[in-house]
């Protein structure tokens, strides 16, 4: 999808929904560490019956992919991709879907995206680390939530920016952390 393609205040939603995040810590996810690493293709069969469209967003995902950078394989790179993809409705992106389970209290709901999150985890691993200033925006005040001297765990993929959509965040929310 080309940036030109993104409309800026939709696509800002996913900034912003850190008000749906889960109040508790679960448990770690059972048998991740035992889920093997498998190809892109194979690791979306489990959730074709959640996410329908699934097929069709890989073969974009795809057709819009050079060489992968960072050493990355084109599955990992694939994989990350996918998860960045904004399908419309956003309700039906695979990120969307993929975090309403990981908010989930029912960890069961898991169990069909194991093989995408080893393969995705796997290659957000190989990225390289960097130490920079990202921003993560808010639409409401949560300073009574988010307190200095609290830990606070999220149990989603996390959408950052380390720039464009800062000005919108920073223009219309009550805060930024």
């Amino acid at each position: 999808m080309a940036s030109r393609d993104i409309n800026e205040p939709q696509h800002a939603l996913r900034f912003l929904d850190v008000h749906e995040e889960s109040k508790g810590m679960f448990l770690p996810i059972q048998d991740f560490e035992t889920t093997p690493l498998v190809s892109l293709n194979q690791a979306v069969v489990p959730i074709q019956t959640i996410i329908p469209d699934v097929k069709h967003m890989i073969k974009t995902v795809k057709a819009n992919s050079g060489e992968p950078e960072d050493g990355l394989t084109r599955d990992e790179s694939n994989s990350i991709r996918l998860y960045s993809l904004e399908w419309q409705p956003r309700e039906e992106s695979l990120f969307y879907i993929l975090n309403q389970a990981l908010r989930a209290d029912n960890r069961q709901q898991l169990k069909p995206w194991l093989l995408f999150l080893r393969l995705i985890l796997t290659a957000l691993a190989h990225l390289p680390s960097t130490s920079l200033t990202v921003y993560r925006g808010i639409n409401m005040d949560l300073t009574a939530k988010y307190r200095p001297d609290k830990t606070v765990f999220y149990t989603i993929l996390n959408t950052s920016s380390e720039t464009k959509i800062k000005h919108y965040i920073l223009h219309r929310t009550a805060g930024e952390f």
